[in-house]
């Protein structure tokens, strides 16, 4: 019992010691799920959200820029292998096909490509400059091991914080509201850790907001979508309920859904009608990750086999979304066009740079 005692009284000390998040206030689940952010209200919802909330929000999932055939764009998760997806789209510009895409959905390093790829080619050179440059200078400062293992992460945030502060600066996310404003829809996918649900942001709507937080809020949301659990911290965001404050703590949206075009329940037969355009759109996915099992001796340290358990399943993971997405678009005659990262170099050398058929 008093080794216990101990123990308990020795952890305690610790994780105040090396924690790095602000104390909460307890709130409910009911709380929760009325609670907005002051000044952006309806601009996000649940991913599993009923059928009636849903179709309440379906013009937050149909783009209306006047095209004849509406094009989207799934970004999937995928950590480091978000660097294909920016280079895909680099190389699908310069070949002079790629279209605009009406509506863009991102996921984790999905969401950090999704406001370029929303603003179009003009924003390429920087899509490629956040990923050539930034994203490998974030992972060169770690905290302690004892940080890590009592603290939030095994990366602190404050350089994720920077990157994404000089990358997706102002004058692009005006870029993004000008586009929502033509018709145009950017969503992107984070996961409430007190829920236990994923939460799909409206980021084209905050961009186009008159709010001077508007800023803040956008980069906020694509940290959280991307601060995959353990190895960067949760991403606060604070709502409010009435007079109650909540601070929400939002992690990778990669933990509900690897890519996604619609909400769950706009995905059934009775409620796809609600969702699609009257001529079918185009769907088009980069999965920023392999697809095919890839061999790797693997290592004996304890972080060396959670990230390699994490790997396998995102992958599978990765396998179960497509597959119902491809089924849906099937089922509705939606064109269905994917990319994903090849299981070897020679393969991405001999492979003609398009999105094959599927």
């Amino acid at each position: 019992m008093l080794i216990r005692k101990l123990w308990t009284s020795s952890t305690a000390m610790l994780e105040s010691a090396f924690s790095i998040g602000v104390t909460r206030q307890k709130f409910t689940s009911k709380m929760l799920s009325d609670a907005q952010i002051a000044g952006f209200e309806n601009i996000r919802m649940y991913a599993d959200a009923s059928k009636s909330e849903v179709r309440a929000s379906q013009q937050m999932f149909i783009p209306d820029t006047g095209s004849r055939r509406a094009n989207y764009l799934a970004l999937s998760a995928g950590g480091d292998g978000g660097a294909y997806g920016a280079g895909y789209l680099n190389g699908w510009s310069a070949r002079g096909d790629r279209p605009s895409f009406d509506m863009v959905t991102g996921v984790s390093s999905g969401a950090f490509i999704a406001p370029f790829a929303f603003v179009g080619k003009s924003a390429d050179a920087k899509l490629a400059s956040f990923f050539q440059n930034g994203m490998a200078s974030q992972m060169e400062s770690r905290n302690s091991l004892l940080q890590g293992a009592l603290g939030q992460s095994i990366y602190p945030s404050g350089p994720m914080i920077a990157l994404i502060k000089s990358q997706v600066d102002d004058s692009l996310i005006d870029q993004v509201g000008e586009r929502y404003r033509a018709g145009a829809r950017l969503l992107v996918l984070s996961t409430n850790l007190d829920a236990g649900r994923g939460v799909i942001w409206n980021l084209g709507a905050v961009a186009a907001s008159d709010q001077s937080a508007r800023y803040d809020l956008f980069r906020n949301v694509l940290r959280a979508s991307a601060s995959i659990p353990a190895f960067f911290p949760p991403t606060e965001i604070v709502s409010q309920n009435g007079d109650d404050e909540l601070i929400e703590l939002h992690v990778d949206g990669g933990a509900i859904r690897q890519l996604f075009f619609l909400p769950d329940a706009a995905l059934s037969t009775t409620e796809a009608q609600y969702f699609l355009p009257n001529e079918k759109p185009n769907f088009y996915v980069i999965v920023n990750q392999g697809l095919t099992p890839d061999f790797t001796m693997a290592r004996g340290q304890t972080l060396a086999i959670g990230r390699r358990a994490y790997d396998i399943l995102i992958r599978n993971s990765t396998h179960e979304n497509l597959t119902a997405d491809f089924e849906f678009a099937h089922v509705h005659g939606i064109p269905f066009q994917m990319t994903h990262i090849p299981a070897s170099l020679s393969e991405l050398v001999t492979c003609p740079p398009r999105l094959p058929h599927s």
